[in-house]
C-alpha cells in the first residue's frame, strides 16, 4: 500500500483518503492540439478506407494511403516542436585533462582542480540560447507551487510568511501543510497564523495517528501540489525554519529554467551558507572541516554533487525546488522506500533507522548517504539511483536556517553548528544579470586538496 495522502479538498481540514494513483499526467499543451486533431482526422480516414475497401486485393492500397497520410501528419507535428539543444549530461564535461573550446570568445578548461562548465552543450551561441531559455521560463505564466511544512513553531512560520509576502514575483501559489498535534496550543496558533495569511491554501493533517512527522508530511505535500488540478509543473518545498530571502522564489524559477535542460540535476536550491573561497568550511558540530574550491570570477553558481551532503556536511538540500518531469522519475520508488522503511506510518521521531539505512544500502550502495538515516538523505539517495546526482545552486546564500528549536536541535547545539542565522533581508539579493551569469559562470563544486 502506498503512503497515505489527503484529498484535494480546498477546505482547511481535508479528509483522508487512500490515493488511487499518483499525480495525474500533464495536460496536452495547447500548441500541440492542432497536431493531434490532424492525427485524429487521419485515423478517421484510415478507418473509412478499411471499411470501404475490405477486400484483400485493396488492402495494399489502404496501407500505402495510411503511410502517406501518417508521413504528412508527422511533418506538421514536427513543425510544432521547438528546437532545443540536447539535455546536458554533466559526466561528459568531467575530464582529467584540460580541454579548450572556444565559445563566444571564452575558453572552458576542465581539470581535476575545478571543472568550469557551461550549463548546456558546447556549440555556437549556446550561452545566448541558454539565457533565452532561462528568461523564457521566468517570463512565462507558469506558476510554481510553494509549500511550507509547519508544526508547533508559530514564531518561525510568521517570519517565513513575512518573507513570502515580500517576494519579488507573484507567479506562485502558496500552500501551508500543518501536522496536527492535539492539545498543543503552539500548533493551534500555527494553524491560525496560516489561515490568516491571504490566499494561502492551508491543509491540516486529519489522520488518527497524527502527528505524522516530517517525512510523511513532505511526501503528502509533494503529491498534493503536483496533483492539485494538475496545474503545476514545478514545486518549491520549504520547512518553517528555512527562512528565504525576498527574491528566493524568482531565483528558483530561473534556476529551474536551466535545470530543465540538465538531465543529471535533481533539484535546485538557494544554499543556506556561502560557499567558502579556497578555505575551510565553517566548523560544524562534531564534523571534520574540509577545503572548498571557489573562484568568484568564474564561479557564481555551482553544480554540487548530492553526495556532498555527507561529504561536505554543510550543503544540505533545504528549501529545494524541482520539476514535475524530474519528480515523476522517482515518485514510485520514493513511495516504496517510505513503505518498506516504515516512514509511511511511523512517527518520524520513532522511525526505524536500521531499516532506512538498509534501504539506502540497497538503492545506492557505497555512496555515503547511509551516514544519516533521515528523509532528506533517503530522497537524495533515490534521486542518485535515477542518475540525477547533482543539484544547482548559487555560491552565495539566498536563505538562512533559523531552527534553534526542533527535533534534532537546541540553542546550544545550534550555536556550535555554525549556522550563522540572519534575517530574510540579509539573504535577499538583486537578480540583475542573474540569468546571464547562470549561463556563463557555473562550475562544479568539489573538495579542495
Amino acid at each position: 500500500m502506498s503512503p497515505s495522502s489527503l484529498s484535494e479538498n480546498n477546505s482547511h481540514n481535508a479528509t483522508y483518503v487512500e490515493p488511487s494513483h499518483k499525480f495525474k499526467d500533464e495536460p496536452i499543451p495547447h500548441s500541440h492540439k492542432s497536431s493531434l486533431l490532424l492525427l485524429g482526422e487521419s485515423g478517421l480516414l484510415y478507418r473509412r478506407f478499411l471499411y470501404k475497401y475490405s477486400s484483400k486485393s485493396r488492402l495494399f492500397k489502404t496501407v500505402v494511403i495510411f503511410v502517406i497520410t501518417w508521413g504528412v501528419v508527422m511533418y506538421f507535428v514536427g513543425s510544432f516542436v521547438k528546437e532545443y539543444p540536447k539535455k546536458l549530461v554533466l559526466s561528459e564535461y568531467v575530464d582529467d585533462e584540460c580541454i579548450g573550446k572556444e565559445m563566444n570568445k571564452r575558453t572552458y578548461c576542465l581539470t581535476k582542480k575545478r571543472d568550469i562548465i557551461p550549463p548546456f552543450r558546447r556549440g555556437e551561441n549556446m550561452e545566448d540560447l541558454c539565457e533565452v531559455m532561462v528568461n523564457e521560463r521566468n517570463d512565462s505564466n507558469d506558476r510554481i507551487a510553494v509549500g511550507i511544512l509547519a508544526a508547533n513553531r508559530p514564531q518561525y512560520l510568521r517570519q517565513q510568511l513575512g518573507s513570502i509576502q515580500k517576494q519579488s514575483t507573484d507567479k506562485f501559489d502558496l500552500f501551508v501543510f500543518v501536522d496536527r498535534i492535539d492539545g498543543n496550543d503552539d500548533n493551534k496558533e500555527v494553524i491560525n497564523v496560516a489561515r490568516d495569511f491571504p490566499k494561502a491554501d492551508v491543509r491540516v493533517v486529519d489522520l488518527p495517528d497524527a502527528p505524522i512527522g516530517v517525512a510523511r508530511l513532505t511526501f503528502w505535500a509533494i503529491r498534493t501540489m503536483f496533483g492539485h488540478r494538475n496545474q503545476y509543473n514545478s514545486i518549491l518545498v520549504l520547512e518553517d525554519d528555512h527562512l528565504i530571502g525576498h527574491t528566493y522564489v524568482e531565483a528558483m524559477r530561473l534556476l529551474l529554467g536551466a535545470a530543465e535542460h540538465m538531465d543529471d540535476v535533481a533539484v535546485v536550491n538557494g544554499n543556506f551558507m556561502n560557499t567558502p573561497k579556497n578555505q575551510k568550511t565553517t566548523q560544524r558540530y562534531k564534523m571534520k572541516p574540509v577545503f572548498m574550491e571557489r573562484d568568484d570570477k568564474n564561479c557564481l553558481f555551482q553544480v554540487a554533487p548530492l553526495i556532498s551532503i555527507p561529504e561536505i556536511n554543510s550543503h544540505n538540500v533545504w528549501a529545494w525546488a524541482t520539476t514535475r518531469e524530474k519528480w515523476s522519475r522517482v515518485d514510485s520508488d520514493m513511495a516504496i522506500a517510505l513503505e518498506e522503511s516504515g516512514l509511511n506510518k511511523d512517527n518520524y521521531d520513532d522511525r526505524d533507522k536500521r531499516k532506512i539505512i538498509q534501504i539506502m544500502d540497497n538503492v545506492c550502495p557505497q555512496t555515503g548517504y547511509r551516514k544519516w538515516a533521515g528523509q532528506d538523505w533517503l530522497r537524495a539517495c533515490i534521486f542518485h539511483s535515477h542518475s540525477m546526482t547533482f543539484k544547482l545552486q548559487p555560491t552565495e546564500r539566498f536563505m538562512t536556517y533559523i531552527g534553534k528549536e526542533g527535533i534534532h536541535m537546541d540553542e546550544k547545539r545550534f550555536q556550535r553548528s555554525g549556522f550563522n542565522s540572519t534575517t530574510a533581508a540579509e539573504v535577499s539579493h538583486s537578480l540583475k544579470n542573474f540569468s546571464s551569469n547562470l549561463c556563463r559562470k557555473t562550475c562544479i563544486l568539489s573538495k579542495g586538496s
